[in-house]
C-alpha cells in the first residue's frame, strides 16, 4: 500500500531505513517518493554497508557505518531470531545455520550497546 500523493506532496519527508545495503531498493523508495513531489526528501539509515552499495543512494543522516557482515540485534532480525536483542551484533557465517535462543554466543561481537 502505498501513500496517496496528497500526503506527499509538498511536504518534507524523512525515509528510514533499518540497513541500507545494496541501495538497490532504498534507491527505488526514493525515486517513488520523489515522483511524488514532496518539498524535501531525506534519507536516515541506522546501519550502513558500503561494501555491498551497487547503486548509489545519498545518506542524509547515519547512524553506524559497518562492514559486509550479517546484522541482528536492536529490532534487525535473522530467520525471525534474534531482534530483541539490546545490541547491534553479528553472526558468524559457519555458525548461523546451528543458533538457538539457548547457545551464549548468539553474536560473536557488539559494534555498539545503544
Amino acid at each position: 500500500m502505498s501513500p496517496p500523493p496528497q500526503a506527499i506532496a509538498g511536504k518534507h519527508i524523512l525515509l528510514l531505513e533499518d540497513v541500507v545495503d545494496t541501495g538497490i531498493t532504498t534507491d527505488t523508495a526514493l525515486r517513488y517518493l520523489q515522483n511524488l513531489q514532496p518539498a524535501s526528501l531525506r534519507l536516515c539509515t541506522l546501519l550502513d554497508k558500503p561494501a555491498r552499495r551497487q547503486i548509489a543512494v545519498k545518506i542524509d543522516y547515519l547512524g553506524l557505518e559497518v562492514e559486509d557482515l550479517f546484522i541482528v540485534g536492536y529490532g534487525i532480525d535473522f530467520d525471525q531470531k534474534y531482534r530483541q536483542l539490546p545490541d547491534i551484533c553479528y553472526l558468524e557465517e559457519e555458525n548461523e545455520s546451528e543458533i538457538s535462543e539457548s547457545s551464549h554466543p548468539i553474536y560473536q561481537g557488539i559494534f555498539v550497546n545503544l
